[in-house]
């Protein structure tokens, strides 16, 4: 049983790091489906107790989880603004273009 519950933990764990994958990728949509994935797993894992034998590994999984989970908003923060920056800069254009337009 033991083994078992460390090999689910070490999937999540694998898991969180194709999510990470995904962010470096800037694949969004996927990281957003991988999460609700994720976080399904998460629920799955801890709905029973985990055992003491496992709980140091389970504490360092969570704080590498946590750390990745930042690393990862922060990408996708990053990612947005650059999105939100490009859009202004296209609905200026498109600005521009119709005011000359409308000039003529």
């Amino acid at each position: 049983m033991l083994s078992e519950r460390r090999q689910a933990w070490q999937s999540i764990i694998e898991f969180c790091r194709t999510i990470e994958q995904k962010a470096d990728a800037e694949e969004w949509e996927a990281v957003s489906e991988l999460a609700t994935q994720r976080q399904k797993m998460l629920e799955q894992f801890f709905a029973s107790p985990v055992e003491s034998e496992l709980s140091a590994e389970v504490a360092e999984g969570i704080a590498l989880i946590d750390a990745m989970d930042k690393v990862i908003a922060a990408k996708a923060e990053k990612a947005r603004t650059l999105f939100a920056d490009e859009h202004q800069v296209i609905q200026k254009r498109r600005q521009a273009t119709q005011a000359y337009t409308n000039t003529k």
